[in-house]
């Protein structure tokens, strides 16, 4: 679904924008970072709290410039690669809500004190040079190939749970930790 708004957005927003390479770059990073912020890690429900869009802005428009340059002998899909997991490389998971899974061992988790990735993940290749006019067709080999990207992120999450005590009825709190693996749109 949130895709599906991402290429709605973008493709009504450049239409008068293709002129542009700064424009087109903006609108581009300003809707993969909205799209990002609506989706969640697959495990625990977790968003994004904070990012870097200007990343892909700047980069995108070096990478658009340098096309031009260079005639279009590359592939933008696997260049954009690059760009979106220096994005990644920005992001600062939110800590809420509480991952409603207790760490092994534990009885509830009760506050999350971080939640990093560990891994940016990876962009598959795809080897695809596609006209400079059909957005479409880009933007629906895009979400696919990003959607491959989402699924290889990883992070782990740093809580405070509680714990059965072995001497006493009254539960006791320590640290524990929780591995999440892939971010869904």
């Amino acid at each position: 679904m949130s895709w599906d708004i991402f290429k709605q957005n973008i493709l009504k927003n450049s239409v008068n924008s293709m002129q542009s390479t700064e424009i087109f770059c903006d609108i581009f990073a300003a809707e993969y970072d909205a799209a990002i912020r609506r989706g969640r890690d697959a495990m625990y429900g977790i968003s994004i709290l904070s990012s870097n869009k200007l990343i892909i802005k700047q980069r995108l428009n070096v990478l658009l410039k340098s096309a031009l340059l260079l005639n279009n002998k590359f592939s933008l899909l696997d260049e954009i690669g690059d760009i979106i997991l220096m994005y990644w490389d920005s992001v600062v998971m939110d800590i809420t809500p509480l991952p409603t899974i207790p760490v092994t061992g534990s009885i509830s988790n009760i506050s999350v004190s971080s939640n990093v990735i560990t891994s940016v993940g990876v962009w598959n290749p795809v080897n695809l040079k596609i006209p400079n006019n059909d957005r479409r067709l880009f933007l629906d080999i895009f979400t696919v190939v990003a959607t491959l990207h989402l699924n290889s992120l990883s992070g782990i999450i740093h809580t405070i749970s509680l714990y059965p005590s072995p001497s006493s009825p009254t539960p006791i709190s320590a640290p524990g930790t929780l591995l999440w693996m892939g971010y869904v749109v």
